[in-house]
């Protein structure tokens, strides 16, 4: 039964220490990523290559594509991982944009 089914993302991101070869991968906290690159607006962006290094990650669009994804689906909803990871601003996390497209005024 789809309804039961839970799609997994996550709040950080994984950087490359080279733009040009998958090496030197590392984990990085989206709440990391919006701190070391709060000059770029990571939170509006997916992936950022700065000084020779790209990191991938779920920025907002991103996370809204999943979310719409899963509603239009009729999945059985989004779960967010690790949820440490994530903004305490409401203006860049991640987990407010989920719950203003799962959660509609009456």
């Amino acid at each position: 039964d789809k309804n039961k089914i839970i799609l997994g993302v996550p709040a950080y991101g994984i950087q490359f220490q080279s733009t040009t070869s998958p090496t030197g991968a590392a984990r990085k906290a989206y709440k990391v990523i919006l701190s070391e690159y709060a000059a770029d607006s990571p939170a509006e962006k997916d992936e950022i290559e700065k000084d020779g290094k790209i990191v991938f990650y779920n920025g907002h669009p991103l996370i809204q594509q999943k979310s719409d994804y899963v509603l239009n689906n009729d999945l059985g909803g989004v779960l967010l991982n690790d949820l440490s990871d994530d903004s305490d601003d409401d203006a860049t996390s991640l987990l407010n944009v989920i719950y203003k497209a799962f959660i509609t005024e009456d």
